[in-house]
């Protein structure tokens, strides 16, 4: 599974999570917070980077 598939997993996770009603310990909301808003920058990352891995890769930390 390439770096969009596995962002996209991520998102689609979180969003699953809107389904139920869940008790978030840490751990859980770390999660869901990654899915539902950290992996939005790096979707827009790699578009941005239009693909130049070394580029995305430097600016990760930053998006």
């Amino acid at each position: 599974m390439g770096l969009t598939g596995i962002l996209i997993k991520q998102f689609l996770k979180s969003m699953e999570m809107n389904l139920t009603t869940l008790n978030y310990d840490n751990e859980l909301y770390k999660e869901y917070i990654l899915g539902s808003a950290e992996v939005l920058g790096l979707m827009c990352l790699h578009v941005f980077t239009e693909n130049d891995m070394a580029a995305y890769k430097r600016l990760k930390p930053y998006a």
